[in-house]
């Protein structure tokens, strides 16, 4: 489940260590094709891909490994969509799609999957 923190009042004792130790940057982006194409093969924009990376390295300075960044795109009518997760250097960097076309309850529970891959 997501824990929506508004300040760092929100946290209790049982969530202390979800509220202070861990981060997640998210990146939100809307294109009309969510893939670039190289060379005739499907590919996340590389800008994007740069982007994330440089808000987690220069938030996570140093190096522990407790911030992570979600690219997330809104999902188009392409057959293909950006689903991967990868870890660079200690951090992780995740590439999804969420279907916005989807009652709040379904978005909501594609948000908290995407969370699962995290924890």
């Amino acid at each position: 489940m997501i824990i929506w923190q508004n300040s760092e009042t929100d946290c209790d004792e049982t969530l202390l260590s979800v509220c202070y130790f861990l981060m997640l940057i998210i990146d939100t982006k809307y294109y009309g094709n969510a893939m670039q194409y190289n060379f005739d093969k499907p590919a996340v924009h590389s800008g994007n891909m740069y982007q994330i990376y440089a808000y987690v390295k220069n938030r996570d300075s140093d190096n522990t490994g407790k911030v992570s960044g979600l690219l997330l795109y809104a999902k188009t009518d392409e057959e293909i969509t950006p689903d991967l997760s990868a870890c660079f250097g200690r951090n992780r960097i995740m590439v999804k799609t969420l279907d916005l076309n989807k009652t709040f309850d379904e978005i909501t529970m594609q948000l908290e999957s995407i969370a699962d891959e995290l924890a």
